[in-house]
């Protein structure tokens, strides 16, 4: 329907194509030698459908949210911590995801 045309629900695959393997978790990273720590809190829903949000201007919160989740920089211990990480995608989840509730 028109609606659904005018939300653009489609995920471009270029040039995320590359990117896909670090959004699932199938390659790991590293610090590069850095001795930093990065403790990632767990958000709930408020960090949930990465994938669907790492795309458009919140790309770089999913990038960055990914990248450290699979690298040798976290810590599961925040006493460790030499940052924190706090991921919460409910503003691209507010206005990609139409809802009936919300107009426009």
């Amino acid at each position: 329907t028109d609606k659904l045309q005018e939300a653009n629900w489609t995920l471009p695959l270029e040039p995320l194509h590359v990117q896909f393997p670090y959004f699932l978790g199938l390659r790991p990273t590293t610090c590069h030698g850095a001795d930093l720590r990065v403790y990632i809190y767990d958000t709930g829903s408020y960090s949930a459908g990465s994938l669907f949000c790492s795309a458009g201007q919140w790309g770089v919160e999913v990038a960055l949210h990914r990248y450290f989740a699979a690298s040798t920089c976290r810590t599961y211990t925040p006493e460790e911590a030499d940052f924190f990480f706090v991921p919460d995608y409910r503003a691209c989840h507010y206005h990609l995801a139409p809802t009936y509730r919300q107009s426009g």
